[in-house]
């Protein structure tokens, strides 16, 4: 239980480094990466890193209005 702890801390750690460095290519790695994985928390990472892409590449109109309305 701990070390899927780690894991998702360390995920959201790059992905908080990722945005605030504006990297969306890097965003965009970790998206593959959260799409392929197998965590509890998948569809929760992958709402974040969605609003994290539309935020840095300024599409966040893009976004549904259920997502937008989250951010």
């Amino acid at each position: 239980m701990k070390l899927q702890y780690d894991r998702e801390q360390e995920l959201i750690k790059l992905m908080n480094d990722s945005y605030y460095q504006n990297s969306c290519s890097e965003l965009t790695r970790l998206k593959r990466i959260i799409t392929q994985g197998n965590l509890p928390h998948r569809q929760d990472f992958l709402l974040m890193i969605k609003d994290y892409i539309a935020l840095v590449t300024d599409t966040i109109t893009e976004l549904d209005t259920t997502t937008e309305s989250l951010i």
